[in-house]
């Protein structure tokens, strides 16, 4: 079974390579936007696209290095983005809660879908921030949940124009 989470794992990285291969040149990406934008720095496609989405996958890190990727629900409340489980005992015993604690709050989350497959559109969005657990009331009801504040994120395939398949954002 673990196989199975790892081959899907290894075929999401490779898909979203040219994230990886990109990000160093994001300065030259079409659409980028820096500075000190306010909180609601998404695009009303953007948030549009995270409002009819439930499911992301976070990464996060052990105070090793060693990585945990795992599907989560989400929420957005269009200035972080929450984290939490529909049990507080299973959400204590994550991998991420625990890196999370131990002083890892670096984590990236992943938000896409396949608009088709003929022609082939992939759509998503990824976030790249700080993460901190903290008590919120949410779509899991009230309890812990892990709120993610955005600093980097990476868009691609939402906009309705074509030509903008990619669009980086650092947030102030």
């Amino acid at each position: 079974m673990h196989s199975i989470y790892l081959l899907r794992y290894t075929r999401c990285i490779r898909s979203l390579s040219w994230l990886i291969q990109d990000y160093p040149k994001a300065n030259q990406l079409k659409g980028l936007q820096q500075g000190s934008l306010d909180r609601t720095m998404f695009s009303e496609s953007e948030i549009a696209y995270l409002k009819g989405q439930r499911l992301a996958r976070i990464a996060t890190s052990s105070s090793k290095g060693t990585p945990e990727v795992s599907p989560v629900g989400f929420e957005f409340d269009g200035e972080f983005f929450w984290i939490g489980s529909h049990s507080q005992d299973i959400f204590r015993r994550t991998r991420r809660y625990r890196n999370i604690i131990s002083g890892n709050a670096r984590v990236s989350l992943v938000v896409d879908d396949l608009k088709s497959v003929n022609p082939w559109r992939v759509r998503g969005i990824k976030v790249s921030g700080k993460a901190k657990v903290m008590q919120h009331e949410g779509i899991f009801g009230k309890g812990l949940y892990i709120r993610i504040e955005p600093k980097v994120t990476v868009s691609w395939g939402i906009e309705p124009n074509a030509n903008e398949m990619r669009s980086v954002k650092k947030w102030s």
